[in-house]
């Protein structure tokens, strides 16, 4: 089977959490990987191997069914005849994700931000020694999509601390269940905090 070449561009860091029996936590790694450029994507959309082109055609067309989600999710009486008006407006279209936040690529329900926010209200107790009161106030937070405290710096520094020392305490189980809602926290987290934007800067 003839493989792509793809260039070795790429930084990436890859953090692991401590080891819940050793203790022991492995350092974090850095390399160099292989970069998909357009080139290389024409070639897979090329291969003689259909499995190979199924999967470029699949990962694209999720984002597209993600993008047509967010907007059923948001809207009760969504229908067919909608989402017609939105395709013929040109807002369901790949551009329309391309330039989305990051963090609001993956379509993320208010359920899934809710399940999680009922896992962490526990286990933020047992796990990070937040009171009753403070665990409800993290997942206010939480399902607002962390527009509560957009703005205010120390809050948006605490929330990410937290989260950090969550990813390392709770279960891998956990952690894989609700990986999607922690992925779109921290990053909301970062977006708010690379803009800056407090009363004290206007």
């Amino acid at each position: 089977m003839t493989h792509v070449t793809l260039a070795v561009t790429t930084d990436a860091k890859f953090n692991y959490r401590e080891n819940k029996e050793t203790k022991v936590k492995r350092p974090s790694l850095e390399l160099k990987v292989p970069t998909v450029t357009v080139a290389a994507i024409a070639e897979y959309l090329g291969s003689e191997d259909p499995k190979v082109v199924s999967l470029v055609v699949d990962n694209i067309q999720a984002v597209i069914t993600n993008l047509v989600r967010s907007y059923a999710d948001g809207d009760v009486d969504f229908s067919q005849e909608k989402l017609d008006a939105l395709i013929a407006e040109g807002k369901i279209a790949l551009e329309v994700v391309a330039n989305l936040p990051r963090s609001e690529r993956n379509s993320l329900t208010n359920e899934d931000l809710a399940a999680f926010g009922a896992v962490y209200f526990k286990l933020a107790q047992e796990l990070l020694g937040k009171s009753e009161g403070q665990a409800t106030a993290a997942v206010v937070v939480f399902n607002s999509r962390v527009k509560k405290i957009a703005g205010n710096v120390a809050a948006l520094n605490k929330v990410k601390a937290d989260l950090e020392t969550f990813l390392e305490k709770a279960d891998d189980a956990v952690i894989e269940e609700h990986a999607r809602s922690l992925q779109y926290l921290t990053s909301k987290i970062d977006e708010y905090l690379a803009e800056d934007i407090t009363e004290d800067s206007l």
